[in-house]
């Protein structure tokens, strides 16, 4: 055998032990926790703006990570986040991560394993920003929120659809507009409008939809209580997707 065909033979052999590695990395690599194929998000609001009372924070635990289970996509982006005064300037995810698959190869990857670390990374920083003692101001601008999370397209914004998750008393209260000062439910919907010039007034939702899970609140004067309802009616009334309300123990 000449030369040449020594050094074709050592050519030929290189290429066939790449495409075995590759084939083994194909064969044998886990897929990635974040699927391109899935367009669907959800995304979850925490207001802690005020107390909440410990069975209160574990519904919301549960109620969350209940709908991560059992309604979310595997592949899916899930982000938190926790809604305070700096919000308004400062809106970032708490948590953000994809739901990790609940099937898959036992010789590449332990997904028990890893659906037992996400969900204890969700849950674990979750209730402990929950019980964290509330400091500061009690401005709560849970309306701005979810006109800013309506425009972020890296988190919310979906070819899919978005389901929002929002624990919340649904009480707006910030220096330029405030539930706990309307008396006239008539006038509450022009107020906040007055307080939104020059900005989006509420968002344009066509492929969300909307949980609410509303925190009770004690000693709130019924005028107060139905600005509120008369107010989030109109807010989600551009809403192509579902409503639901429901309340949380407390």
């Amino acid at each position: 055998m000449n030369r040449r065909n020594q050094a074709w033979i050592i050519i030929g052999g290189s290429f066939t032990f790449l495409g075995l590695l590759l084939a083994a990395k194909l064969i044998f690599s886990p897929a990635p926790v974040c699927d391109p194929s899935v367009k669907s998000k959800t995304v979850i609001l925490i207001d802690h703006s005020e107390e909440v009372a410990v069975q209160t924070i574990d519904a919301i635990v549960e109620r969350a990570w209940k709908f991560i289970d059992e309604t979310a996509k595997e592949g899916e982006l899930i982000s938190v986040f926790n809604l305070t005064k700096s919000s308004k300037k400062e809106l970032r995810p708490t948590f953000f991560a994809c739901k990790p698959r609940k099937d898959g190869s036992r010789g590449t990857e332990d997904v028990r394993r890893i659906k037992r670390d996400f969900e204890e990374k969700f849950k674990k920083p979750l209730r402990a920003q929950l019980s964290a003692p509330i400091s500061g101001s009690d401005e709560s601008p849970i309306a701005q929120v979810i006109i800013d999370l309506s425009l972020d397209d890296a988190h919310f914004r979906s070819a899919d659809v978005t389901r929002l998750l929002i624990f919340s008393d649904f009480l707006e209260n910030t220096p330029g507009y405030s539930m706990y000062k309307c008396a006239d439910p008539s006038q509450t919907v022009n107020a906040f409008r007055a307080s939104r010039l020059g900005a989006v007034e509420r968002p344009i939702f066509r492929k969300v939809d909307v949980q609410m899970n509303i925190i009770p609140r004690q000693k709130i004067g019924r005028s107060i209580l139905q600005c509120r309802d008369k107010f989030w009616a109109w807010f989600f009334g551009d809403n192509k997707g579902s409503l639901i309300p429901d309340y949380l123990p407390g």
